[in-house]
């Protein structure tokens, strides 16, 4: 998304410990970006559910619950989208091999699906440095 992102208008940048615990505080930071950019609250739902999954991916998968480890969560916001990029100190995954988790085999399975809700509830996602960041954006409607 860096090359097609336009200037934006604001940005803001969480830092938390990797422990669930601090889920609460993501909540708030993205009331915080929805009050200062006006944004219609029909929208807060659908980036909500996207920046907590990645969240819990950065703090499951890539910092192995390690307090001592960061995730950081930004946003920049345009008029059109909004910008989110989560990133963790991890290792990365392999994003391009991700298991179908609407495949029968996988069905019963309790995780998976993060990624996958993600890509289907923003309207694009990127991975950067071997996944270790999720970079997608939500579309506001307007003009950038």
């Amino acid at each position: 998304m860096k090359n097609s992102t336009p200037m934006p208008l604001s940005r803001m940048e969480i830092k938390i410990a990797s422990e669930t615990l601090e889920l609460c505080q993501v909540e708030h930071f993205l009331k915080e970006v929805f009050i200062k950019n006006d944004v219609k609250p029909d929208i807060f739902f659908k980036a909500l559910l996207c920046v907590n999954e990645a969240v819990i991916n950065s703090i499951i998968h890539g910092n192995k619950f390690n307090p001592l480890k960061q995730v950081r969560i930004q946003s920049y916001s345009c008029k059109r989208f909004l910008y989110f990029r989560i990133s963790d100190q991890g290792d990365g995954f392999d994003y391009e091999n991700l298991p179908d988790p609407t495949a029968l085999e996988n069905l019963k399975k309790e995780t998976g699906r993060g990624i996958y809700i993600i890509k289907k509830i923003s309207d694009r996602t990127d991975f950067r440095q071997k996944g270790s960041i999720i970079e997608f954006k939500i579309e506001l409607g307007g003009d950038d």
